[in-house]
């Protein structure tokens, strides 16, 4: 153990650089640490009533949510008011874990400066109020790691491996997005086998054990959205128009991916700016999959397949046309894949793809101004409101067995019902 801190202590030391820049975007998710949405009205409260493991076998929304319902359900066993500090403490680790990654041995197909700029870009990125550093939308985060296993380095130690089985496993189980991980493996497939493409070589392909994993988490998933799907989404008309489309396309995912949404909401405001951004952005993708590497096709798979299935069934409203209210800027979970991967194939096509020294230094100093903008422009978040859950958690410790709590959570509106056990 000793040998392996002295060898990889650089790497250790960033992994912590980069946690203490996550958690000063904003302090109070650990200073004032309060449980969002389902860490609270779903995990916590299935686990602290129900027990552990039942909270870790029961779908919600549809799917298995292992790494929210574990972390969140180890927590009932604290002082309930330590628990919401715990869990955002593994959310931020979810987030840093990923530049951690990006400069192991693993990723050294990458330039320095590349890795760097795609660092910069992970700690600094729009649209994270809602996603930034909690347990309920870790698997969003957890999705992108398997996607950076998939075209990464091939594992050459017992320890990289056992590293990619646990992380496949744990994002496998904790959201529906293995189906889409396991779709992109086509593209390695394909590049693996080129010109020997067989029934026979796809099935020596998907008998790897890391393949073998995903095709078991994957049919677990699908099993359970198939079972649940229609019982635990919104019924709320979807609100399409072309017009709704573009503006989402123009604003949401593209704008959205460099700017804050007061800026990114131009796309809602001017119809031809939202088409022309939104072709563009079209032709890009088409780009991409037509002649971009089979690593790019892998990374962009996911994202795209999370957003074509998010706004065919998204969870944004009760009763309300459902994609129109992405004029406000809210649902940003469901894009926070795509904006790192548009980024990420940008970033990597400037620096890594194009030829002439002049015109990669030209680059390199065109996404440095752009990221100094966009640091300046972004890293602050505003603070949550203060839903006082340290009162909350006196509640609970002061409170008689079959005592029912109110406690009102974030977002604000929300109320956990909690009975005493």
């Amino acid at each position: 153990m000793n040998n392996l801190i002295r060898n990889n202590w650089c790497k250790f030391a960033l992994f912590i650089f980069a946690f203490i820049l996550i958690w000063l975007r904003r302090p109070d998710i650990l200073t004032n640490a309060q449980f969002w949405a389902e860490d609270s009205v779903f995990w916590y409260k299935d686990a602290y009533e129900n027990g552990f493991i039942n909270s870790l076998t029961t779908p919600r929304n549809g799917y298995f949510q292992t790494v929210s319902t574990f972390i969140v359900g180890l927590t009932t066993l604290l002082n309930p008011d330590y628990a919401p500090f715990v869990a955002n403490f593994f959310g931020i680790i979810f987030r840093a874990i990923i530049i951690w990654f990006l400069f192991t041995e693993r990723f050294n197909f990458l330039g320095l400066t590349t890795r760097a700029f795609l660092s910069v870009y992970l700690v600094c990125m729009p649209g994270l109020s809602e996603v930034h550093a909690n347990i309920t939308n870790a698997h969003w985060y957890l999705s992108l790691y398997v996607s950076m296993i998939l075209v990464a380095r091939n594992p050459n130690t017992k320890l990289w491996k056992a590293h990619d089985i646990f992380f496949i496993i744990l994002s496998g189980l904790s959201g529906p997005f293995i189906i889409f991980i396991l779709a992109s493996t086509l593209f390695k497939f394909i590049n693996d086998f080129k010109d020997q493409i067989s029934v026979k070589s796809f099935i020596k392909f998907y008998l790897q054990q890391p393949y073998i994993l995903m095709i078991i988490c994957a049919l677990v998933q699908g099993v359970s959205i198939i079972l649940t799907f229609n019982g635990t989404r919104s019924a709320a008309p979807l609100g399409f128009s072309f017009d709704v489309i573009s503006s989402i396309i123009s604003s949401n995912i593209f704008l959205f991916t460099f700017a804050p949404w007061d800026i990114a909401r131009a796309g809602w405001d001017n119809l031809l700016l939202s088409y022309f951004l939104a072709v563009s952005l079209l032709a890009c993708t088409t780009f991409v999959f037509v002649k971009g590497t089979w690593k790019m096709k892998v990374f962009a798979t996911l994202p795209l397949l999370i957003i074509i299935f998010s706004m065919a069934k998204p969870q944004l409203t009760d009763s309300a046309p459902q994609l129109p209210t992405l004029i406000n800027g809210q649902g940003s979970r469901y894009f926070v894949n795509i904006h790192i991967a548009i980024f990420s194939l940008i970033c990597v096509y400037l620096l890594e793809c194009v030829k002439g020294k002049v015109t990669v230094l030209f680059f390199k100093l065109y996404l440095s101004v752009l990221l100094f903008v966009m640091g300046c422009l972004n890293f602050v978040i505003t603070p949550l409101p203060d839903m006082n859950w340290k009162e909350g958690a006196t509640l609970i410790n002061n409170a008689n067995t079959g005592d029912v709590l109110s406690i009102q959570v974030l977002p604000p509106g929300l109320t956990l019902e909690l009975r005493k056990k």
